[in-house]
């Protein structure tokens, strides 16, 4: 949990089911706007022993680097854990088995839809070199078809788009419709005056455009299509969280820091996985040296 807002119903429901405390709820309130990168995501996820490696260290008392030419902290945020086992019924990432035809099906790499080529093996292992993780051992993903029992329950509008995904590239990520557009622009991912036409052609035409689909935007028009082929979204073994959490007692509040390195030209992703309350002030005086530093460094330019 990145971010917690007392009047939102999904907010209340998300810090019950953590067992968050309040003064962890609070530590959220201090956050900046974007809470979307980190150790576990993107170029972050490198493994090793370098500059621009991935840190995760278990407590504030572990953290050994100080504030100075060396080391800069240009950004972070709070979020709130719970220990906790992988989700067998979602496999972890959260969406509910059913939903996983729609999910999956976001990216051709990934379809059910879609026999699974040596070569496109060969690239994503390319791919997941880069922050060390192992080469996919599995076999090679087979085209699938929903089983007459999934196709059962739900209606036609499911079965037109899984023979549409069947018989064509067994993709959807350029194929959206203008009622996911709108899910977009409402969620200020997109401008208003946008067309389906519009986002769909820019999804081939440049590598980082403003109308490329992020992972935000991925989720909403997931749930936007679920919603209209009446298939739910959430997994309910572990209400959408990918995990099963044990114990009350293990409620963690999580520091996720952004360290430069600018002598060794390197940045990277940290997170310190327990923070106690006790400890928070001291927390909260070390963020307020790294602003001051970064503020300092842009003193003598003229911004009025």
């Amino acid at each position: 949990m990145k971010s917690y807002d007392a009047k939102n119903k999904d907010d209340i429901a998300e810090a019950k089911r953590l067992h968050a405390k309040p003064w962890m709820l609070h530590a959220l309130t201090l956050n900046p706007h974007c809470v979307y990168w980190g150790p576990h995501e993107d170029c972050m996820m490198k493994e090793g022993d370098g500059w621009e490696s991935r840190r995760i260290i278990p407590t504030w008392r572990e953290y050994d680097s100080g504030l100075d030419d060396l080391n800069e902290v240009v950004h972070f945020y709070f979020s709130i854990d719970r220990s906790g086992t992988k989700c067998e019924n979602c496999g972890g990432d959260g969406y509910h088995p059913d939903a996983h035809w729609i999910s999956n099906s976001f990216y051709r790499h990934s379809s059910p839809f879609v026999c699974e080529e040596v070569q496109e093996r060969a690239a994503h292992d390319l791919v997941k070199s880069f922050s060390l993780e192992a080469p996919d051992q599995k076999p090679l993903r087979e085209a699938k078809f929903p089983s007459p029992t999934v196709l059962k329950r739900y209606g036609q509008a499911f079965l037109d788009f899984c023979h549409e995904m069947s018989d064509g590239d067994g993709f959807w990520k350029d194929k959206i419709t203008q009622d996911e557009v709108d899910a977009l622009v409402k969620e200020k991912r997109l401008e208003a005056s946008i067309t389906s036409d519009e986002v769909n052609a820019a999804q081939e035409h440049s590598r980082f455009g403003l109308m490329k689909h992020d992972a935000i935007s991925r989720h909403i028009l997931i749930e936007k299509r679920c919603e209209r082929l009446g298939v739910p979204v959430t997994c309910l073994a572990c209400e959408g969280s990918g995990r099963i959490s044990v114990g009350r007692d293990k409620t963690r509040l999580v520091l996720t820091l952004w360290v430069l390195h600018p002598r060794k030209g390197a940045s990277r992703g940290i997170e310190i996985s327990s923070i106690r309350k006790s400890e928070l002030p001291a927390v909260i005086t070390f963020l307020k040296k790294a602003a001051a530093r970064n503020a300092e460094r842009f003193a003598k330019v003229n911004l009025t």
